[in-house]
């Protein structure tokens, strides 16, 4: 039996993993990636002047751009707006006008066999790509003319041009970075989130937030309703578990989970900001501060102008205050997802609108499952599970009290008890930041009947 098994291996097994081999090898041999200028020749291309500008006045005044961030802006609008997924730009994270090239993998996607493939082929490219960068940079350093150099060192060089003040070209090695594009996932996102839009904004009118923060959603997860981050980050809104509980209900087994609830985490979201705000006086901060944390933050001292403050301490070249990549991008993040958001007439081929969802919410009079409220109610099964993600088992018991969505011709959503949301909250510490007396609150009760 042994050497018959051996034989089956031989004739069958090996030549079908050497066959896919070779064609993996010929494949990544014979790819040549597409090389996009920087200038974006593309069809129906937006001249990104009139939209950070806000020419049709679309924009709160307190969202301006800052000065020393337009820069950082306009690169996330373009990755937001005209670089998909199988695109990769590679740049400098310091200085984010100053991109090298950016490597469309679009014909590697359409010729490849799988999915699975095409990551493989994807990353083994890209990592050699960045290699040659590297190497590149290395020989910077020594002075030739320029027809020895390298195609690789004569990009470098050329778009070095468009920095507006002197490095040394190893600086440049440490800060070059490599950035996916996300328009494909951000343009899915806004027509995601149309159903929701009006609900969104009246919960954060009742919580006296600015509805323009709503988009942050679209930064956080691109409004992927079933979005989950490998550190388990969860929702549209990306609660931790941590955080998620302070706010929202979320049993042991993860049965019921009302991060999934793109209404009911919005509310918690809402708190969240409304707390960052109270704690820092600051939305450019309030804001940094829902997936950076508050804790460096309050050290800082606060400006009269929220924006220029905003533009002093997120500039990326100075890096002030020493913040992670991601904590000194998400504020320029932001203002390019509210200003694609709002412009999406112009960047978006596509009717990206909706139809409002039509539910509300009740809440439970006594314990019992989703499956028997169903019955009880002569509701749709298939539509229940529709507008109530959060609820993941319909057999798990529902404690007393727990608000159930219920389709109703009512575009509000007017029947949940605000006070249900700023139970158990923390209770009034005082702590000084900078010589200054704050409050550490619980968050504000809103006077408005729903939500």
């Amino acid at each position: 039996m042994v050497w018959l098994l051996r034989l089956l291996i031989l004739t069958f097994f090996i030549p079908q993993v050497a066959k896919s081999y070779t064609y993996l090898s010929d494949e990544y041999s014979s790819f040549k990636p597409k090389i996009i200028n920087y200038n974006f020749p593309m069809e129906n291309t937006v001249s990104l002047d009139y939209v950070l500008s806000d020419k049709e006045n679309l924009i709160d005044n307190q969202f301006v751009i800052p000065v020393q961030l337009q820069h950082n802006v306009s690169f996330w609008l373009k990755v937001y707006t005209q670089i998909n997924s199988n695109q990769v730009i590679l740049f400098d994270k310091k200085h984010p006008q100053i991109v090298y090239e950016i490597v469309d993998f679009s014909n590697l996607l359409n010729t490849s066999r799988s999915l699975i493939v095409y990551e493989i082929l994807r990353e083994r490219k890209l990592k050699k790509i960045i290699k040659d960068y590297k190497f590149a940079f290395s020989k910077l350093k020594q002075k030739k003319p320029w027809k020895k150099r390298s195609v690789t060192e004569k990009k470098i060089l050329s778009a070095l041009k468009k920095a507006n003040h002197y490095h040394p070209v190893s600086y440049y090695q440490k800060t070059f970075r490599s950035q996916t594009g996300q328009s494909n996932f951000v343009q899915s996102g806004i027509e995601t989130i149309s159903p929701y839009l009006h609900s969104m904004e009246t919960i954060f009118n009742a919580y006296d937030i600015p509805k323009e923060l709503v988009f942050l959603s679209l930064v956080e997860s691109s409004f992927n309703l079933r979005a989950v981050s490998k550190v388990g980050a969860t929702g549209v809104w990306q609660f931790m578990n941590r955080t998620g509980k302070e706010f929202l209900y979320i049993n042991k087994s993860y049965t019921i989970d009302e991060r999934l609830s793109p209404v009911k985490s919005t509310i918690a979201a809402a708190l969240l900001l409304k707390r960052n705000y109270r704690l820092l006086d600051n939305w450019p901060f309030a804001i940094t501060a829902y997936n950076y944390g508050h804790s460096k933050l309050r050290k800082i001292n606060r400006w009269k102008n929220p924006i220029r403050q905003a533009s002093y301490t997120f500039n990326t070249c100075k890096n002030r205050y020493r913040f992670g990549w991601a904590g000194l991008n998400y504020y320029s993040e932001f203002l390019a997802v509210l200003y694609a958001a709002n412009y999406k007439h112009l960047f978006y081929k596509n009717k990206l609108e909706n139809e409002q969802l039509n539910f509300t919410y009740q809440p439970l009079n006594k314990t019992q499952t989703a499956y028997n409220f169903v019955l009880n109610n002569n509701l749709s099964l298939y539509q229940f599970k529709s507008i109530n993600p959060d609820i993941k088992n319909i057999h798990v018991r529902l404690p007393k009290g727990f608000f159930v969505a219920i389709p109703n011709k009512k575009p509000l959503i007017n029947v949940i008890n605000s006070r249900r949301w700023n139970k158990n909250r923390t209770k009034i510490k005082k702590f000084k930041i900078n010589k200054v007396s704050y409050k550490q609150s619980r968050p504000v009760k809103s006077k408005m009947t729903f939500f």
